[in-house]
């Protein structure tokens, strides 16, 4: 009996970008500024005074309940502490850092945004921008796009706030 043999088509899509193609858009998101949170994202309402401290005009600003936020902010940051070689991972949404000890072992995954109940300041959803390491050896420094800053414990995730420029 003969052979038969068959023709195959084969198409392969390519995943690369092209140079100088643009970039896919990300999804703008409706972010709730909570009641609680108003007055440090937005500011305080402006009061004029007299010389004598008589409030003579008061001006409030508009404070809507929701802003829009660019997705596009938030990114994956890899950092290991050559000090204590624990691996810090800030995850694709920008806001959860999981910490994985040498051995490949979960130490914790934290939301020190949420955890510290902070809020939004400069940006409607802060996200992590940058980690380094800090004086103290089992601390790192998490930086948010909101200028809002403080250490994290390597070994126990609890993050503390030290301020915001």
């Amino acid at each position: 009996m003969p052979a038969r043999l068959m023709a195959i088509t084969i198409t392969f899509f390519c995943l690369i970008p092209v140079i100088g193609a643009n970039p896919p858009k990300q999804q703008k998101i409706q972010v709730f500024i909570t009641p609680e949170c108003k007055g440090m994202f937005y500011g305080p309402d402006f009061v004029d005074r007299d010389a004598t401290g008589k409030i003579i005009k008061t001006e409030k600003k508009a404070k809507p309940d929701y802003v829009e936020w660019d997705s596009a902010r938030a990114r994956a940051i890899a950092f290991k502490d050559p000090r204590t070689l624990i691996s810090l991972y800030v995850e694709s949404d920008g806001r959860h850092i999981a910490a994985i000890d040498p051995d490949g072992k979960l130490l914790w995954v934290r939301n020190p945004f949420v955890d510290r109940h902070m809020c939004p300041y400069r940006s409607p959803r802060p996200v992590i921008s940058r980690l380094k390491a800090a004086k103290s050896e089992r601390h790192v420094i998490v930086e948010f796009d909101s200028s809002q800053f403080g250490e994290i414990d390597e070994f126990s995730g609890d993050f503390v706030l030290e301020g915001q420029n």
